[in-house]
């Protein structure tokens, strides 16, 4: 069950608080709050991702049949019907290769944005195409939920839709903005040090556990150990 507090129709609310307009009678429609909550979402898990991108990670999947000439290779659909883009991600020849030995942009692939192409015009070179990384998410709405984690962080999408909408035909409350991109300010601060924080600390048993973590990088096919 999900929680509460939380999701989208909470998050309109409180956009609603923050800008002071009324829950029922606006002029402003709720699909149009909705869409502030959806671009502001877009931007906080953006400027996230390019600082800490390891919590936003989805689980690794396989595209080697994603193709029609077995050279070309897709990431699938997004959850908006477009052709699905990593905001990062590492592409691994096996399952087992994941996390320690990626293959490498460039060398052992060709880069092409929603795609990647094998070198040299040449086929499929590997057993399989594992893709681990982060992916757009699906524009929330007063249908789709937010997912941006943990929860209270979500108050970065309320507070970036308030200063979005401040800015809306030029200024539209410049005292409101600047207000606005100060709690964000303050507020992204504190979440993507939490956030980076995450899994940090410990770490004693690494060298037992995972001895490939300690082992010398090597060079073309799953060189080094190349972790976010």
């Amino acid at each position: 069950m999900a929680g509460t507090g939380w999701q989208s129709s909470d998050l309109l609310t409180k956009l609603n608080q923050y800008i002071g307009r009324p829950a029922s009678g606006d002029t402003i429609t709720d699909a149009t709050k909705y869409q502030y909550l959806a671009d502001a979402q877009q931007e906080v898990i953006g400027e996230m991702v390019a600082l800490a991108p390891k919590p936003f990670l989805t689980a690794p999947f396989d595209i080697s049949t994603n193709t029609t000439d077995n050279k070309v290779f897709t990431f699938g659909v997004d959850g908006d019907g477009y052709p699905a883009f990593p905001m990062n991600c590492r592409i691994y020849p096996t399952a087992s290769a994941i996390p320690d030995w990626p293959l490498i942009p460039g060398v052992d692939y060709l880069d092409e944005g929603t795609q990647i192409r094998m070198p040299n015009n040449l086929t499929l070179l590997y057993p399989n195409l594992f893709v681990y990384g982060v992916f757009v998410p699906q524009e929330m709405s007063g249908t789709v939920q937010p997912v941006l984690q943990p929860p209270p962080a979500r108050i970065l999408i309320v507070l970036r839709a308030s200063a979005n909408f401040a800015a809306t035909n030029g200024v539209r409350n410049a005292n409101s903005l600047t207000v606005m991109e100060g709690k964000y300010r303050q507020q992204f601060n504190y979440w993507i040090t939490t956030i980076r924080k995450h899994f940090r600390g410990g770490g004693a048993l690494r060298p037992l556990v995972s001895p490939l973590l300690n082992s010398s990088p090597g060079t073309g096919f799953g060189a080094g150990n190349v972790l976010w």
